[in-house]
């Protein structure tokens, strides 16, 4: 069982990312300091805001990540004596079993080439032939608050440790299925059998099971969702890995009622009391239309 921990600490990871993170005062986090001796650096970069703290992906930040998106960093590499046939090293390494640390476990990553595809790593070591910019992708498997750390290499003069990447993930699934729920007669003179047939809407958001995993169980304050679904409006309040509806029943004669859209938005409202209400939308959560 998850044990209550600092939600003010995991929104403020969230919030931010290593090294690419905006101060309060709107100026950019320095990267890390390069050691006395070393001619070599490195810093990893979220894709979602600019070098002045500026959305660039709306509406995707790093506030509603779910599983299996693409989160984009981008990783720069910098020095001033590279010498020829020397090259730089990436590592995913594990540094704890908490925090979802394990590459290939919990999470991939994967490289975006010169034509802007993006390839599966599957080493923990990713090498670098040479100093520039490098956009890289971290996919979450798992729901939970990660941590993530990396170490940077130049092969044979030294390495730095870089600050941890963090983030926090869902797991949202929605779901709708048609079912026959009775037969009625219907018809004069000759009187016909019609089924009635129903439609019903569900979701349920998974926060992880690790006690670090808190990121909608919050410590003294409350929570509730929104969601607009066929011009419908739905809300109540919200605890994870609980079921909720999102859309009232649906009634006709003779047939499925149909799925009106594939996809559903979700917003889930944090509010602590003497504090600015907190936010979190998710979109285009994909609806599985269950038979």
């Amino acid at each position: 069982m998850k044990k209550i921990f600092s939600t003010i600490t995991v929104m403020a990871l969230l919030a931010t990312m290593s090294c690419s993170k905006s101060n309060d005062d709107g100026g950019e986090t320095p990267a890390p300091a390069v050691e006395e001796g070393k001619t070599f650096n490195a810093f990893i970069k979220d894709g979602f805001t600019g070098d002045k703290g500026e959305e660039l992906l709306q509406p995707r930040n790093l506030k509603n990540i779910k599983v299996g998106d693409f989160i984009p960093y981008t990783l720069t590499i910098t020095d001033t004596d590279l010498k020829s046939g020397e090259q730089f090293a990436l590592f995913a390494i594990k540094e704890e079993d908490k925090n979802h640390q394990s590459m290939r476990v919990d999470y991939d990553i994967y490289l975006e080439d010169e034509n802007g595809k993006k390839q599966k790593v599957e080493d923990p070591k990713i090498v670098f032939k040479k100093e520039g910019k490098y956009k890289f992708y971290i996919k979450p498997l798992v729901p939970g608050t990660f941590q993530l750390p990396f170490l940077f290499q130049k092969e044979g003069v030294g390495e730095i440790k870089l600050p941890k990447v963090n983030f926090s993930a869902v797991k949202i699934t929605a779901w709708s299925w048609a079912r026959r729920d009775r037969w009625v007669w219907k018809g004069f003179p000759i009187p016909e059998q019609w089924s009635v047939n129903k439609r019903d809407y569900k979701f349920i958001i998974d926060d992880g099971d690790n006690e670090t995993d808190i990121y909608l169980t919050p410590l003294q304050a409350s929570q509730h969702f929104e969601i607009y679904y066929n011009g419908n409006k739905a809300s109540g309040s919200f605890v994870v890995n609980n079921q909720y509806d999102f859309h009232p029943e649906q009634e006709r004669e003779r047939a499925d009622p149909p799925l009106p859209a594939p996809v559903v938005t979700i917003t889930i409202v944090q509010r602590r009391e003497g504090k600015e209400e907190n936010r979190i939308t998710y979109n285009n959560v994909y609806i599985e239309n269950r038979h």
